[in-house]
């Protein structure tokens, strides 16, 4: 099968629209759209794209967590539909911030709210440099796509 040449049961998948201001768009209502066709929908005929959409929901911390959109209504008037096979716990969210000259560093979802701090002068980032990041950075996907069968 598939899993056999594929030597990890993990995908990327890149969202679909670049983020240059992260802890601004964490800060508010914010959908991210993902092109994703899992091996199970590989003859799909539905109008659009395969995907999911992580919207932003308010959470405990100093910023908004993402939550997977499984709800009809939630792919209208969107060029993406959804699958009930993608699961939100074989998901593990992370930000690709990347730099001129192929620099690329990986921020894990979880990290975020502690790397976004306040101190006296308002808002500061601990180990981000700047709140606004290159053009070419965007939210990511770890998607478990084959499951273990052994």
């Amino acid at each position: 099968g598939a899993q056999s040449t594929n030597p990890s049961p993990y995908i990327n998948i890149p969202c679909v629209e670049f983020c240059s201001e992260l802890f601004s768009l964490l800060s508010q209502d914010a959908r991210l759209r993902f092109y994703f066709r899992n091996t199970l929908n590989e003859n799909c005929s539905l109008p659009g794209k395969c995907g999911f959409i992580l919207k932003t929901v308010p959470s405990n911390g100093g910023l908004r967590q993402l939550e997977l959109c499984t709800k009809k209504e939630d792919y209208c008037n969107e060029s993406i539909h959804f699958h009930e096979d993608v699961r939100a716990e074989d998901m593990h969210v992370y930000f690709l911030q990347e730099y001129m000259m192929d620099s690329k560093y990986l921020y894990p979802l979880s990290w975020l709210d502690f790397l976004h701090s306040t101190n006296n002068s308002g808002t500061k980032d601990k180990y981000i440099s700047n709140e606004r990041f290159h053009r070419g950075s965007r939210f990511c996907v770890l998607y478990k796509a084959f499951k273990d069968t052994s």
